[in-house]
Order: structure tokens, then C-alpha cells, then sequence
């Protein structure tokens, strides 16, 4: 096997001692050799242990601190191919959300609300329970158990860019953004569109027609022209997310963003050809859509 051990002085005079956010992932290039073994050591101290690591289990993350000296460690123990990962990340930027899966969000500040600026597309719920893949329409129909998936099953294409689609038992599952993180509910949507939309009538209308080009991400990479009314003048960057049918169909990817919150009827709905944005849009509980967390 291959011994490899590599020693890093953290050269920075930037700052003193302060809290970061550290990952590691490992793993070989060829599927078929067994996954290293890897060691993380920050001032000796040791962060991360070969039995930490299991297969299937991505990046693994912990709150460290730094000083302006630190020694950072890795030692790696595999076949050839065998890689580690290593990323520090400040841990107290306002702007940054990092979930159990070790995905980096963007946040945005609306109002005093801070809300998540990408869609969510962590597997597992914060206490590390994988949280069910479900392919097969036959078992996404009518499922009354939390399941997620991609649109068109396709990771590849979807994951970093629109996220992930997870059914109601999954966003209300109690434990499906990060720590600190909940579930938007009914009153937060409306405070959200209200911030952007003072004028909105929440007693005749579930709808705002102001607030939701502010919302919307801008242009049409994502949106179906026309994208009418985008201007994402809050920075929240709604993408068009589609969404699965109880049965099990894929729709709507590029023209409606629908945004799941803590009731069947505590939800978020974007269309590409207005400027609207509507809520409690009744959504199925059978039926998966995106996610925004808020913070606590």
C-alpha cells in the first residue's frame, strides 16, 4: 500500500485564533479498491480518524480553530489513486451555509430574515440519517414516508444548479436543514413577501405582483423567456426548480419554482411568465419541490 504524510504551516497573519469550517472527503479513483485510510491532524490535535470515514458517507465536516500558526497534518494510507480533500472555510461569514453533506450555500439577508440563496440538496437529515432515495415513479406514488430525488433522476445534470425535489414527510421531518436552520413557515413566506412588497393583501390575495421578479433569479440561463418581471432585486435568486407528481412525473423544470414550507399549505410559487409570486399554492403532500431554509 501507499503511505503518504504531508505537513502544512498555516501562513496567515490575517487573523489571530478564530472558529473555521473544516471538510474532508477521501476516496479512490478506481471504484473498485477499497477506500483509504486518512488521518487529519490540526496542531496534533486529531480531527478526523480512519473510522470516521465509511463508504458512501461524503465530505465530513467540523468547527475548528486557527491561529496565525496553526500546523495542519493529513496522512493518507491506500492503493494508488487514493485521494484526500481538504477545505477550510471561514466559519462566521454571514453569507455561507454549509450542510451535513458538506454543500456550501449562499445566504442572503431580506428584511430580518436570513434565507438560504441556493435550493437545498443535502441526502441526509442533520443527525445523519440518509434520507430515502426514491427513483422509481411506482415507489415515489403516493408515498407517505420522506423520500427525495433529482429531476429526471438526474443527478448529473441537476444537483448543483437547481437541487433537489423532496416530498412533504421529508421537509417535515424536523431535522432536514442544518442546525440553526428551519422550515419556512406560512408567516414567514408572507413576511418575506411583504418586506418586498409592503403593499401586499394577504386577506384577498395570496399573491404579491411586485414581490416576485424580485425574487427571481434575472435572464434566462434557468427561466424560460420570457422571465417576465425578473430582476432578483432581493438576492434570494429563486431558480425554476420543476416538480415531481404524485405519480411520480417529472414538470416544470425552467418555468415554476415551487418552495415547500411546514405545512401542505405553507409554500412558495414563482411561474416564468409573470411577476407574480403566489402563496399557499396547495401542494400535494405526494408531490417533491424545492427547498429554502430560513434561519432561527
Amino acid at each position: 500500500s501507499m503511505v503518504y504524510s504531508r505537513e502544512l504551516k498555516i501562513e496567515n497573519t490575517e487573523f489571530f485564533e478564530e472558529p473555521f469550517h473544516i471538510m474532508v472527503n477521501i476516496g479512490n479513483e478506481n471504484e473498485d479498491y477499497s477506500l483509504p485510510a486518512a488521518m487529519v491532524l490540526v496542531d496534533g490535535k486529531e480531527i478526523f480518524k480512519p473510522s470516521d470515514f465509511k463508504k458512501g458517507s461524503g465530505p465530513l465536516s467540523r468547527k475548528i480553530i486557527l491561529s496565525a500558526s496553526s500546523d495542519l497534518e493529513v496522512k493518507l494510507d491506500g492503493e494508488t489513486g487514493s485521494y484526500v480533500e481538504v477545505t477550510i472555510l471561514g466559519w462566521l461569514k454571514d453569507d455561507l451555509m454549509v450542510d451535513i453533506d458538506g454543500n456550501i450555500y449562499r445566504t442572503v439577508k431580506i428584511g430580518s430574515q436570513v434565507w438560504m440563496a441556493e435550493n437545498l440538496r443535502v441526502t441526509k437529515f442533520n443527525d445523519g440519517t440518509p434520507i430515502p432515495l426514491v427513483k422509481d415513479a411506482g415507489s415515489w406514488y403516493r408515498l407517505t414516508t420522506p423520500g427525495y430525488c433529482w429531476y429526471d433522476n438526474d443527478s448529473a445534470s441537476y444537483h448543483n444548479n437547481f437541487g433537489i425535489l423532496y416530498n412533504y414527510y421529508a421537509i417535515n421531518s424536523g431535522n432536514i436543514c442544518p442546525e440553526g436552520w428551519h422550515i419556512p413557515t406560512g408567516e414567514e413566506f408572507r413576511k418575506l413577501v411583504s418586506t418586498l412588497d409592503p403593499g401586499a393583501d394577504f386577506v384577498r390575495h395570496e399573491a404579491s405582483l411586485k414581490a416576485g421578479g424580485k425574487l427571481k433569479e434575472s435572464g434566462t440561463t434557468h427561466w424560460a423567456d420570457p422571465n417576465t418581471g425578473a430582476t432578483n432585486a432581493s438576492g434570494f435568486t429563486a431558480l425554476p426548480g420543476g416538480c415531481r407528481s404524485y405519480a411520480g412525473n417529472f414538470s416544470n423544470l425552467g418555468t415554476f419554482g415551487y418552495f415547500g414550507g411546514c405545512t401542505d399549505e405553507a409554500s412558495l410559487a414563482l411561474r416564468y411568465a409573470t411577476g407574480s409570486v403566489f402563496m399557499r399554492d396547495k401542494v400535494s403532500r405526494y408531490v417533491g419541490v424545492s427547498v429554502r431554509c430560513v434561519k432561527d
